[in-house]
């Protein structure tokens, strides 16, 4: 057998190993997936949206969908894109949408390696810190990830961000000189209103980062292809039609004035919990990167991860300009940052053992300290499903008694690393009504214990 040969059967075995890795995440994130439960927003998007809680028919076609979104654009929010994938999950069988959760986490996680791996090498423990810097560093993991509306929100928006730059950063980084397609070109161009009709901080962040990748191909005096100007033309429709949604003015004269102070203060605070370790790791690696290289900045897999630290933190900042700064909106920011450290950490040329063995000691403690807090987070989900499940049965109970005014005792344990609503005291709290309004009854109430 020759050399080459014996290349061949390793790199095949490689790339088996390689698959069940990415099966074992998929697994990991379908078995907490199908114990989630249903949860707030999820009981009010099953249904066609009209303000106001009004309508009773639950979503059942596709012309529902468009009706509820006509709606929801024109009286609460223009994120179009993704309530449509989160009405469409909800619209499915429990199975379906956790299975296509899964894989959209796991495409995620596979986009976020292609982006940071050298082309036609196996870097496992790049993929594992991937997977494990996703779980740790983003913010409210188990709910943008696994609860369908939030999930849909950021999970999925980010994914679909990642794919629609993936074909830029590629033509970036070839050198060969392709033909362009027109249908490609047509393609990208709505590809690009979808991805700038997403999320507000992102789809703002995504147009300006694009015209800095348009006028850094010209000051490299690398062409400018016609589909990468069609995708950004649709990316900032799609971003404008996302901003000057009605309903986004509707719903800001309900919102509460906050000063430009409170808004820092707010700022700094979501940094602080989100983004201060992304950046302080970023600092470290790029010093390992450096190390041994002339002109580093130069290269092309810094500039990058240059690239996707300015747009973790545009993203970041121009959430400045809302209300509110809840954590989940990091989401995107986070993503962006472990693509930059990725890039950086997969060309680092350092070879010694001292480092190879450094290296392996992290990840095994990473892997165990993972393994602890998937087990502590899928017993909470547990409790988390058995906890609605339970008051499910009673008030399909108290309905088959008549009883429509259903009042509950005893309440959620909460866990700080979920974000999970609480019913309130009141029938007339929105999270009553649509939660009523879910199982068919006149009222619901959180008594005492």
């Amino acid at each position: 057998m020759t050399l080459n040969n014996k290349r061949q059967i390793s790199y095949r075995k490689e790339k088996i190993l390689f698959c069940c890795c990415i099966f074992l995440c998929f697994l990991l994130s379908f078995l907490i997936n199908m114990i989630y439960p249903l949860l707030g927003d999820d009981w009010d998007y099953s249904f066609i949206w009209v303000p106001n809680y009004g309508s009773s028919d639950r979503i059942s076609s596709l012309s529902d969908i468009i009706i509820s979104q006509y709606e929801h654009y024109f009286h609460w929010g223009g994120r179009v894109v993704n309530h449509v994938i989160a009405q469409l999950l909800l619209a499915l069988d429990p199975f379906w949408y956790d299975l296509l959760n899964s894989l959209v986490f796991v495409v995620l996680i596979a986009v976020i390696y292609k982006i940071s791996a050298p082309k036609d090498k196996i870097n496992f423990s790049l993929l594992t810190l991937i997977a494990l810097g996703l779980w740790f560093l983003l913010p409210d993991f188990t709910s943008t990830v696994f609860w369908i509306t939030y999930s849909a929100n950021y999970l999925w928006s980010t994914v679909i961000i990642l794919l629609f730059i993936l074909p830029y950063l590629n033509y970036y980084k070839s050198t060969e000189k392709k033909g362009e397609s027109f249908i490609f070109l047509v393609m990208m161009f709505f590809f690009g209103i979808i991805a700038g009709w997403t999320n507000e901080n992102t789809s703002v962040s995504l147009v300006f980062m694009l015209i800095i990748a348009l006028a850094f191909f010209k000051y490299e005096k690398k062409q400018i292809p016609r589909w990468a100007i069609a995708g950004l033309i649709g990316a900032l429709i799609g971003c404008l039609f996302l901003l000057l949604a009605p309903g986004n003015y509707v719903r800001l004269d309900r919102s509460q004035e906050i000063s430009i102070a409170t808004r820092l203060y707010f700022f700094c605070k979501v940094y602080y919990h989100n983004l201060l370790i992304p950046f302080l790791i970023y600092i470290f690696v790029c010093f390992l990167y450096s190390r041994g290289k002339k002109d580093f900045f130069k290269s092309i897999h810094f500039k990058i991860s240059v690239f996707f630290f300015l747009f973790a933190h545009f993203c970041a900042l121009a959430m400045l300009a809302s209300p509110g700064i809840p954590d989940r909106t990091m989401f995107a920011s986070v993503c962006f940052m472990i693509i930059a450290i990725g890039i950086l950490y997969a060309n680092i040329d350092i070879n010694t053992k001292t480092y190879r063995a450094l290296k392996a000691l992290i990840v095994a403690v990473l892997l165990i300290y993972f393994g602890i807090d998937y087990v502590s987070k899928y017993k909470y989900t547990v409790y988390l499903n058995d906890f609605w499940h339970q008051r499910e049965l009673f008030v399909l109970e108290q309905k088959q008694k008549g009883v429509l005014d259903i009042e509950f005792k005893g309440n959620l344990n909460m866990r700080d690393d979920f974000n999970v609503y609480r019913l309130g005291n009141s029938p007339d709290d929105w999270i009553n009504k649509i939660y009523a309004r879910y199982y068919g009854v006149r009222s619901v109430k959180q008594g005492e214990w």
